[in-house]
């Protein structure tokens, strides 16, 4: 989907360069890992107080965009109200509303 940047001091096991390349290796190779933190990624995106707090779960196929805009490019500061998704995450929205239809 898009790149995810993690502190590695938040991580458990990550403060030594022995560390980091373990995790790399074990993210790479478990899929189940790559989905939990992109969840994680969203939902920090999602929560911020310029963007939707509180609403995850309930948003707009459009805010959702924003969303997928702002996981691709990294975060923004522009007010939820003037913010608008790129391509990207709008062809990533496409095939969700169909589903959801």
């Amino acid at each position: 989907m898009g790149e995810i940047i993690l502190d590695p001091s938040k991580i458990q096991g990550c403060n030594t360069r022995e560390g980091r390349s373990q995790f790399i290796l074990r993210y790479n190779a478990d899929i189940y890992l790559q989905l939990v933190l992109a969840a994680v990624k969203l939902r920090e995106l999602i929560n911020r107080p310029n963007r939707y707090p509180g609403r995850s779960g309930h948003l707009t196929a459009r805010e959702m965009a924003v969303i997928l805009t702002e996981y691709n490019l990294g975060p923004t500061n522009t007010r939820a109200a003037k913010v608008r998704p790129n391509e990207y995450g709008q062809r990533l929205m496409h095939p969700l509303k169909t589903i959801k239809n």
